[in-house]
């Protein structure tokens, strides 16, 4: 193995744990969320402030999560550019097991935030009606 192989390998699994962590906080904003609907349907004023200051912390860490995975993208030599495309959910060609590993967790993280958002927007509506953001 070369020594621009072990490189982008180190880079690979570097990323690939990154997009692990991302996956697992966004699980954790999915839950919190679905514990914010609990507490509003049981209009539970403690939890609600609870729960939205947890996701709030959750929240910020998926943010600096992000800018980690940005910041060893940015910093990638040979091959950035696959690897920029995998995580935005873009197909390369002739993808290894390891960069189909990396597409994967990105999806999941995706289905994971599409899922998050729409039981956000129930919320929201729910709270704001015609003045909620997704009303816009």
């Amino acid at each position: 193995m070369t020594e621009s192989q072990k490189s982008r390998n180190e880079l690979e699994e570097m990323l690939i744990r990154l997009l692990q962590k991302e996956y697992s906080l966004c699980g954790e904003i999915e839950d919190l969320t679905k514990e914010l609907a609990e507490a509003m349907d049981r209009d539970d004023q403690v939890s609600i402030g609870m729960v939205l200051k947890m996701r709030g912390q959750t929240m910020a860490e998926v943010d600096k999560a992000v800018r980690e995975r940005r910041l060893v993208l940015n910093a990638a030599g040979e091959g950035k550019e696959r690897l920029q495309k995998l995580t935005t959910g873009q197909e390369v060609p002739d993808m290894t097991e390891t960069e189909k590993r990396i597409l994967r967790l990105f999806e999941s993280r995706r289905l994971i935030l599409e899922r998050t958002a729409g039981l956000d927007r129930k919320i929201s509506k729910r709270l704001a009606g015609e003045k909620s953001f997704y009303s816009k």
